[in-house]
């Protein structure tokens, strides 16, 4: 996730800045009840994933795991054609994770700010 926003920083996209602080606040406060900035995804394909939302349309999609936010990957730009790839792709994520889980081959790994 740390390469994801120092990209769009390098870019020079003023979505870095929203989703920094969108994601500090999550660690500090619990993510944000304003669902433009933070909601599930609705539908089949959606199921028990969520995404972390800024004003320009940079997102970062994510799931809980018991009180931890685990972050699958970040999307730039919205493209509304792509975006049910992006959430297989989430979805996919998330089902090694689980089976990565449930063989104890987990090692949390806290990226530094």
């Amino acid at each position: 996730m740390q390469q994801f926003l120092l990209k769009l920083e390098a870019d020079g996209d003023p979505n870095a800045a929203g989703m920094w602080r969108l994601l500090k606040d999550s660690a500090q406060n619990g993510t944000p009840t304003n669902p433009e900035k933070f909601h599930n995804l609705h539908g089949e394909k959606g199921k028990g994933l969520f995404e972390f939302k800024t004003r320009g349309g940079a997102r970062i999609i994510c799931f809980f795991d018991l009180k931890n936010i685990v972050c699958t990957h970040g999307i730039a730009k919205f493209k509304p054609k792509r975006f049910d790839r992006e959430i297989e792709k989430a979805q996919r994520i998330k089902e090694a994770y689980i089976e990565e889980q449930a063989a104890n081959n987990l090692q949390r790994k806290q990226e530094e700010q």
